[in-house]
């Protein structure tokens, strides 16, 4: 298979190339704290094996309209769940304009302080969450304009916030959409230490106009 092999922590800042791509995840890859890892626009990264790119510095990954960024399974037939997908620990933040994520456990995995943005981009057949929150307290994550199509395992959500400030999130002008649970939004907050505090999820589409149903999609504990 052509393409350029990657496995393990960087050693030094970064930059993978649409000259050199695809990239062949054939192992866990890691961007450790105080490095950064830039994908030029039109790079495609295949995970061979259930693999994940976990940041713990900075993940830059800017596509295009024409060329955006693809993160995706590298098996034959592809299918959801396939790799394990983005993880963002500890400090780890980044921006990512222009990317498609697909066929992975999760999309988006946080369980830091880092700050991420997703823009204008779309995340699909993913296993288990397109998105997920897991302690969140500070930093967090914001999406605009992008497409989130729903896990394909049957109890669970679309974006799914656990023990999480809700602060911590921000979707806007975004298609939120409910995979086979129904679920579009699942919450567990620290009610103690969070309550009355509110997620932003502001002017999106979920698939409907229709109040009631949107809200039918919505577990947030607080009725």
């Amino acid at each position: 298979m052509p393409g350029t092999f990657v496995w393990g922590p960087l050693l030094t800042n970064t930059t993978w190339t649409a000259a050199a791509s695809p990239y062949l995840m054939v192992g866990n890859v890691t961007v450790p704290v105080g490095m950064t890892l830039t994908l030029n626009a039109g790079v495609t990264v295949k995970a061979l094996g259930s693999f994940s790119l976990t940041t713990q510095g900075t993940l830059l990954a800017t596509g295009t309209s024409s060329q955006p960024i693809a993160f995706v399974s590298g098996k034959a037939t592809p299918a959801p769940g396939d790799w394990t997908g983005l993880s963002f620990t500890g400090t780890g933040g980044g921006t990512l304009i222009q990317v498609l994520i697909q066929q992975a456990q999760y999309g988006l995995q946080l369980s830091g302080t880092g700050t991420i943005t997703l823009q204008n981009s779309t995340v699909s057949q993913m296993l288990y969450y397109d998105l997920y929150l897991s302690s969140v307290a500070t930093g967090g994550l914001t999406v605009t304009g992008s497409r989130l199509d729903g896990p394909t395992y049957g109890s669970t959500a679309t974006v799914y916030l656990y023990q999480t400030n809700p602060t911590a999130i921000s979707i806007t002008t975004s298609q939120l959409l409910a995979g086979s649970s129904g679920q579009i939004v699942n919450t567990t907050y620290y009610t103690g230490t969070y309550g009355g505090q509110t997620a932003n999820f502001t002017n999106n589409w979920w698939g409907t106009a229709d109040p009631v149903a949107i809200q039918q999609t919505i577990y947030d504990y607080a009725d």
